[in-house]
C-alpha cells in the first residue's frame, strides 16, 4: 500500500530559471523563476546567498502573478530614471545670489571685507 494518495492528485507544476543577477555584494544573487501550476503562469524573485559549506542558500522568495510583470517593470524603469536624474544633479553647479540686507539701515558686508576690517581694527588696538 502507498500514501494513499493517486496518481490523478498529483499537481503538475514546472519552473524555470529566465535569468540570475548578481546583487553587487558577491555573495547574493537574485533569480528571476517562471512557475507554471495547473495552466496558471507566475513568477518569482528569489534571493539566494552564497555559503562555502552549503553553496546557494535560496533566502527568500517573492511570487507575483503574470499581469504584475509590467508593472515591477514600470517601477524599476522609474527607479532607475531617479537615480541617473540624481547623479545628473551632484555634479551640476548651482549659481548663489547674495541679496542685501533691507530694512535695518545696515549694509552688507561681504566675508573678505569682514576680515579685513577686523585685521584693521586688531592692529590698531595693538598699536
Amino acid at each position: 500500500m502507498g500514501s494513499g494518495k493517486s496518481d490523478e492528485n498529483k499537481i503538475e507544476q514546472r519552473t524555470e530559471v529566465i535569468g540570475r543577477l548578481d546583487a553587487g555584494t558577491g555573495d547574493a544573487q537574485l533569480e528571476v523563476v517562471l512557475c507554471e501550476r495547473e495552466g496558471e503562469s507566475t513568477i518569482a524573485l528569489q534571493l539566494s546567498t552564497w555559503h562555502e559549506a552549503l553553496g546557494w542558500q535560496r533566502q527568500k522568495t517573492i511570487p507575483f502573478t503574470a499581469d504584475k510583470i509590467g508593472q515591477l517593470q514600470r517601477l524599476l524603469t522609474r527607479t532607475r530614471n531617479q537615480i541617473e536624474e540624481r547623479r545628473r544633479t551632484i555634479g551640476a553647479t548651482a549659481l548663489v545670489i547674495e541679496f542685501a540686507d533691507r530694512g535695518s539701515g545696515a549694509h552688507a558686508v561681504s566675508p573678505a571685507s569682514q576680515s579685513a576690517t577686523q585685521s584693521d581694527e586688531v592692529k590698531s588696538a595693538i598699536n
